[in-house]
């Protein structure tokens, strides 16, 4: 299986951790069990079984998480040996959260081992369980177990390929804690709401104090995020990802959401970073019809325009344009089929899939990232 990923800001995914548990509206329409899915039923029976027992079909064909996870501990040593020549941005872990109650602190460990032996290697990890990242890096023991599992690490490469690890830095840290925070880590949080970011903060405040990069995943975003001044702070030290949703029941962003976190990221000098618009796209109304948005008209007079659209308001709500689409296209958006009265900020946006939806924001490409670590 290919660790390639056509994820625009990182290189490579790792399938570490496979399973997970739904933690908040942003996982309704996550990729992730539709994917372990369809792998745990593929012939490669060594790839099949990182998947095994991960999900279920229930009795309507919904994809759903079982609430088994695994620790897929050898995709590890496709990291360790990666050429020297490469210097690469791993996403850990594609396909479930490495701070995932089923995961020991041992098993989190060699993650970091595994930077601690490549540190021309750039790591991403993100997570939604927040109090359990900030209390493995605020444990006083987490930087012994570190340098014991990256020992154990070492012993499993074979020999002549030893040479691609940074064997030194064993001898160098010894037992210290001067190990953390590791400058080729950057640790993160999703955020898809002002409730799920400012919940998560609170924690990962306490993990950027103690030097860390930090990266936050707002995808997909589904409410308008006013971002904190203590974040903003953080300037260059802070990562923000956004982006709309996709998959068939994705939902729209509204593209004031995306302008106004470019706008609060830009002056601060906060790496912005826009992934995706989802499978949505603004439609591009005449003058008469936008003039109409704004003035309050009902939906109905879009009626002709609005074919696979959804109209959203800044604050979130969403409502299927009368007659625009059947009922099942208005239960598929997950909208109210309803007449109503946009009102002002209300923008009409169409289905069109991911790929011409594409990323460009005002037609710019905002793709700002962490620079990668210098060869070893």
């Amino acid at each position: 299986m290919s660790t390639d990923s056509a994820i625009r800001w990182t290189h490579r995914a790792l399938p570490l951790v496979t399973g997970c548990d739904y933690e908040g509206p942003g996982c309704r329409s996550c990729y992730a069990p539709r994917w372990a899915y369809r792998f745990s039923h593929h012939p490669n029976a060594q790839l099949a079984a990182r998947y095994q027992g991960t999900v279920a079909k229930t009795a309507s064909s919904r994809i759903v998480w079982t609430g088994h996870v695994r620790y897929n501990d050898q995709v590890l040593h496709t990291l360790l040996l990666v050429s020297r020549r490469k210097q690469l941005r791993w996403f850990i872990s594609r396909d479930g959260d490495l701070f995932h109650s089923q995961v020991t602190d041992a098993q989190i460990a060699r993650v970091f081992a595994a930077a601690l032996l490549r540190p021309d290697q750039q790591l991403i990890l993100l997570t939604k369980r927040a109090t359990r990242a900030r209390s493995f890096l605020a444990d006083p023991g987490s930087a012994a177990l570190i340098q014991d599992e990256a020992r154990r690490l070492l012993e499993e490469v074979p020999e002549k390929k030893r040479c691609l690890l940074a064997q030194h830095r064993l001898q160098e840290f010894g037992t210290s804690n001067s190990i953390l925070p590791m400058a080729n880590v950057v640790v993160g949080f999703s955020a898809e709401d002002q409730r799920r970011f400012d919940e998560r903060w609170v924690e990962f405040r306490e993990i950027a104090a103690a030097g860390w990069m930090i990266a936050t995943s707002a995808e997909p975003l589904l409410r308008p995020l006013l971002l904190p001044s203590d974040y903003l702070a953080l300037g260059d030290r802070v990562w923000l990802i956004v982006g709309g949703e996709s998959g068939p029941t994705a939902r729209p962003v509204h593209p004031a959401w995306l302008r106004s976190l470019r706008d609060q990221c830009v002056p601060a000098g906060v790496l912005f970073f826009v992934k995706q618009w989802g499978v949505f796209t603004e439609v591009a109304l005449a003058g008469a019809v936008q003039a109409n948005i704004l003035a309050g008209t009902t939906t109905e007079e879009l009626v002709g325009y609005a074919r696979d659209c959804i109209v959203v308001w800044p604050d979130g709500r969403s409502a299927v344009p009368e007659r625009s689409a059947p009922w099942w296209a208005a239960q598929r958006f997950g909208a109210d089929r309803e007449t109503v009265r946009p009102g002002e900020g209300a923008v009409l946006m169409r289905r069109v899939g991911v790929a011409s939806a594409g990323y460009l924001l005002d037609g710019q490409d905002w793709d700002r990232s962490p620079p990668l670590p210098a060869a070893a």
